[in-house]
């Protein structure tokens, strides 16, 4: 193969898996003419069943399967195991063209007396590839959504927040002793006197997921983030916004019904080069 024709085509491929990637970002839980809703589902002993919604804006027909998996996190690391927890109806789902189906989810095991139990349902397309490129390259959805099981009790997340600033990095410690999840939608870190209802301009450093790619901070779960403070920062003159999507307000003191907790980086030395 001549050495042009082969750069040609690896230039193709790299286009098309940049076009793709674009396309999942943009989309959110809607890729390649596949979209799904709703984005979470929440069941209960009161609710004990949900459906989720496939919509298909292809010109063919696509087999979809469905599969669940326990949700648990150990050392801030997402875990995963098969279950059976959860009876979902079809297993296999065909998506007509420009059409909907829906796929249905009802409780077989009881909710939990104290505490949420998690999984996720992943949507895996089997039908031929809808990314092909004259390269080889090729692309099957597999997209997953959280689905949470609240307890019998009422259950609430708590959020507790350490902060240790070293070597020229922000360390925080994330804990949830309460008996539901939290998600963390990022933190960023500003001049002391930013604004705190409406805070504006570019953060000094911030933050999208813990150290370890997690931002669902399950019960019973701790995370580390890291935030890198760039040379000659005066934390003592900083204030740290974890942004969460609590709005009750009540998952830590001082948490506004934004989700939003503002804290005070511990006081130190600017932060080395």
């Amino acid at each position: 193969m001549p050495a042009q024709a082969g750069i040609a085509r690896l230039d193709n491929s790299v286009k098309a898996f940049i076009a793709l990637c674009a396309l999942l970002l943009a989309g959110g839980a809607q890729a390649a003419g596949l979209r799904i809703a709703p984005l979470r589902l929440d069941l209960s002993a009161a609710q004990s069943s949900g459906q989720v919604e496939l919509t298909n804006f292809g010109a063919a027909t696509m087999a979809v399967q469905v599969s669940l998996v326990a949700w648990s996190q150990v050392d801030g690391v997402d875990t995963y195991v098969p279950s059976k927890d959860i009876f979902f109806a079809p297993p296999i789902v065909s998506v007509p063209a420009n059409g909907k189906t829906l796929v249905r989810f009802r409780l077989r095991a009881a909710a939990s007396k104290d505490a949420e139990r998690s999984y996720r349902a992943y949507f895996h397309e089997t039908s031929p590839p809808q990314v092909q490129n004259q390269g080889g390259m090729s692309f099957r959805l597999k997209l997953g959504v959280p689905l949470f099981v609240g307890p019998i009790r009422p259950g609430a997340p708590k959020l507790q927040v350490q902060i240790a600033p070293a070597d020229g990095m922000l360390n925080l410690t994330l804990a949830n002793p309460g008996n539901s999840h939290l998600k963390i939608l990022g933190m960023e870190l500003y001049p002391a006197d930013v604004a705190r209802d409406d805070p504006r301009g570019a953060p000094i450093a911030s933050a999208t997921h813990s150290a370890k790619g997690a931002n669902y901070l399950l019960p019973g779960s701790t995370h580390a983030w890291s935030l890198a403070v760039p040379a000659g920062t005066d934390l003592s003159r900083s204030v740290l916004l974890v942004r969460t999507d609590d709005y009750s307000g009540k998952a830590a003191p001082g948490m506004t019904t934004r989700g939003w907790l503002w804290q005070t980086p511990s006081p130190g030395p600017p932060a080395s080069p």
